[in-house]
């Protein structure tokens, strides 16, 4: 089906339409790139307030020549080995010639402590150009409790009477509060007796149906003690020493012969 002249006409709108979003974006992009307005104020004293900061650029820095600004504190060392970290302002400009004024005249600025101790303010550029978004999506849901339905029912409820309980309600009320509580009827000292109890009948049952193990291992034991006995006979035997031979007998080679005095 060929394309209507309204189609092409809304396919026209709608390719305008991208078109010029995309030119917006480039035009924002190469201005953001051109223009840098947003600069930085480098080494304040580490212990120089915020409020007296302000108020020392006050005469260029005024809500109607800045859309942002911050201040950071700094901090003196606690280390001989480590240097002091000094304070330091950004600001963001609404104009490139707001900005060159405040570096012109602000540039070089001294500050002296109570100690004589100097600082000399130096105003450059930031090397970070972009400034954080300070506006927040507003929440829709602000002040319209009055009209949430859960809300609604919730206060329909509280208007509502409550409903009294019926005699039969609190009859059987009534009863299960006189009545007192059940006793139990066991406690773990009374199932540990009867578990033991019943592992001792368990285990006679076992030796009276099966009585022919018993005299099987009686058996065995009596003779594992025979043997005992038996090697233990042995050992004392071969420990101790031969009985010493009587006078008038020589004992040669296992053989003895009686010598006769003449």
């Amino acid at each position: 089906m060929p394309p209507t002249d309204a189609t092409k006409g809304a396919g026209n709108i709608l390719t305008k339409t991208k078109t010029k979003e995309k030119e917006r974006k480039q035009r924002s992009s190469l201005k953001s790139q051109t223009e840098r307005l947003k600069t930085v104020v480098r080494r304040l004293p580490p212990n120089l307030p915020e409020d007296v900061f302000w108020q020392s650029v006050q005469q260029w820095v005024t809500d109607g020549t800045v859309v942002w600004k911050e201040y950071h504190q700094g901090k003196f060392r606690k280390r001989l080995n480590k240097e002091n970290i000094p304070s330091r302002a950004y600001i963001a400009f609404k104009d490139e010639e707001l900005l060159s004024t405040f570096s012109r005249e602000y540039d070089g600025h001294l500050f002296r402590d109570k100690a004589g101790n100097e600082s000399i303010a130096i105003v450059e550029f930031a090397p970070f150009q972009k400034v954080p978004a300070e506006k927040k999506k507003a929440d829709t849901r602000i002040a319209t409790i009055e009209k949430d339905e859960d809300y609604l029912s919730f206060i329909e409820s509280l208007k509502e009477p409550a409903s009294k309980p019926t005699d039969a309600d609190s009859f059987e009320l009534l009863i299960a509060a006189n009545q007192p509580p059940a006793q139990p009827t066991t406690t773990p000292l009374l199932e540990a007796l009867k578990a033991e109890k019943s592992a001792q009948k368990d285990k006679e049952a076992i030796l009276r149906n099966h009585a022919h193990y018993k005299d099987i291992a009686s058996n065995v034991a009596s003779a594992a003690s025979r043997k005992e006995e038996s090697k233990k006979k042995a050992a004392a035997a071969h420990t101790q020493p031969p009985k010493p031979a009587e006078p008038g007998t020589e004992h040669n080679a296992g053989f003895s012969r009686i010598i006769v005095a003449r």
